[in-house]
Order: C-alpha cells, then sequence, then structure tokens
C-alpha cells in the first residue's frame, strides 16, 4: 500500500483590513494570484473569507505562499495587510 500524502498544513493566516484599503494595488503586481482589483477600485484577496460585511479577509495558507504574502504585506503602503499564526500578528513587525 502506497502512504496518502497528507496536504501541506495551514499554518499562517493573511489577514486584510480591505475598509482601509486606498487601492494602492502593490499587493496585486506582487501576487496577482490571490490578489485582484475589484469594481470598487480596491484589492480583494481571493479564497479568502469575509467578515463585518466584507470588511475584513482572511485566508489560511501555508509555508509554500508565506513568502509572497509577506512581499505583499510588506509593499502595502498603508499596511492594511498582516500575517498571523495562532492568532498572533508575525508579520510584519511594527
Amino acid at each position: 500500500m502506497e502512504a496518502s500524502q497528507n496536504p501541506p498544513k495551514k499554518t499562517y493566516t493573511v489577514v486584510y483590513d480591505r475598509e482601509h484599503c486606498i487601492g494602492a494595488l502593490a499587493c496585486c503586481a506582487v501576487h496577482p494570484d490571490r490578489w485582484l482589483l475589484d469594481d470598487e477600485g480596491k484589492a480583494t484577496l481571493r479564497g479568502a473569507t469575509q467578515e463585518n460585511n466584507n470588511a475584513l479577509q482572511k485566508l489560511d495558507i501555508d509555508e509554500s505562499e508565506l513568502e509572497l504574502q509577506k512581499q505583499a504585506a510588506e509593499v502595502c503602503p498603508v499596511r492594511v495587510i498582516w500575517i498571523e499564526k495562532n492568532k498572533k500578528k508575525i508579520y510584519p513587525e511594527d
């Protein structure tokens, strides 16, 4: 019997405060597979859950996507993207 392959563990959460997004879209340039322009001229995080009437979006990711999401957080001029692990903010550091 072959050992079944387990999918990568979703150990990080990308949190996006869409309400305070200014539409610079730097995140879309860095990671266009996940960050898209929406009809309101703001970024939206593909695959994310929406909270507070879409004011906050959250996406669980694994290690394979972490570096690109860190880059998206880093280039955001208003710091509305951050990464959590075990519900504690780990990136970017304040």
